[in-house]
């Protein structure tokens, strides 16, 4: 596999688009799974996430199955299901710092430098959460957050809430 076949957009044939331009395709060639790269989709033109795995014969690789699933309606849809109140922010960053999930649509694939800049002004500093950190209660901030790393996807999943002005958590 080359990259060379088309891709396919749902009720709509050919694009004429190639994947061998995508950060994730040499993974595939590799012989291993993609789990959760962002991209823009050349069929929609969309923020999308990535699942593909390679298609083995006899142990050598002769093409992939995968998916794109559009990140902003995800988002939401883990939102809604989830209910997370008004105060609790829930997001994951990809293993580049990009957002990978947001109930805020607009910050999804939104990069960690901007993230540090917002941070900043804020007296917080989010970002921690891709160096590893698991728990964060700012000082002087009215907020605290736990992080967790996904070993599926690689991504840090952060969940904060915030607190009332006076209240110490």
């Amino acid at each position: 596999m080359h990259g060379r076949r088309q891709l396919l957009h749902r009720g709509q044939g050919p694009t004429g688009e190639t994947l061998r331009d995508r950060a994730y395709f040499p993974t595939l060639l590799a012989g291993r799974d993609v789990v959760g790269a962002l991209v823009i989709s050349k069929s929609t033109g969309k923020r999308s996430l990535i699942i593909a795995s390679p298609v083995l014969v006899d142990g050598k690789m002769t093409g992939a199955v995968g998916v794109s699933m559009d990140a902003t309606k995800l988002a939401a849809t883990v939102d809604q299901a989830i209910r997370f109140p008004k105060d609790v922010v829930f997001y994951a960053l990809d293993q580049q710092g990009q957002t990978a999930l947001h109930r805020a649509g607009e910050l999804i694939f939104v990069s960690r430098p901007t993230w540090q800049r917002d941070a900043q002004r804020r007296g917080q500093d989010h970002a921690v959460a891709a160096r590893g950190c698991r728990a964060l209660s700012v000082l002087g901030s009215d907020r605290t957050a736990v992080f967790a790393r996904s070993q599926l996807t690689g991504w840090v999943f952060v969940l904060g809430k915030s607190y009332p002005p006076g209240v110490n958590p």
